[in-house]
């Protein structure tokens, strides 16, 4: 078998076989949104999803949470380690969907409700593949 035949053999397992780019994705994706959270200079009164959100733990819970999350699914993902990965697909799918159902409570007609679901999604494809992968 030629080096090339490897390479397009291997590859195609990984885009076909494992959700490693839906893993890295949603790692990247709740990094990207604790980080912003953190950095924006709004206060937590002026976004609708920490109206409710905060009533249970206060904003920095959340942007610590998310922040250790994301380096977890990345680090999982990094030495592939299957229980470990689906944990974190499992605690992603939780973060984002409470954190969309908390928007949709407060404010139903937030744009950004599109892209937690999506998030949420990521992260349950990512734990129903990883569980029929590893069974």
């Amino acid at each position: 078998m030629t080096p090339f035949a490897k390479f397009r053999r291997r590859a195609s397992h990984l885009l076909h076989r494992e959700p490693w780019w839906a893993e890295f994705w949603a790692g990247a994706g709740v990094l990207v949104w604790a980080l912003w959270s953190y950095m924006a200079s709004i206060g937590p009164d002026e976004r609708p999803i920490f109206r409710i959100v905060t009533r249970l733990a206060d904003e920095s819970f959340w942007q610590f949470s998310g922040l250790i999350l994301g380096l977890v699914q990345i680090a999982s993902l990094l030495v592939d380690h299957r229980a470990a990965r689906r944990g974190s697909c499992f605690l992603g799918s939780w973060w984002w969907t409470y954190l969309l159902f908390a928007l949709w409570l407060s404010d139903p007609n937030a744009p950004s409700l599109g892209l937690y679901a999506i998030m949420a999604a990521i992260n349950l494809f990512s734990l129903v593949r990883l569980k029929r992968e590893g069974a």
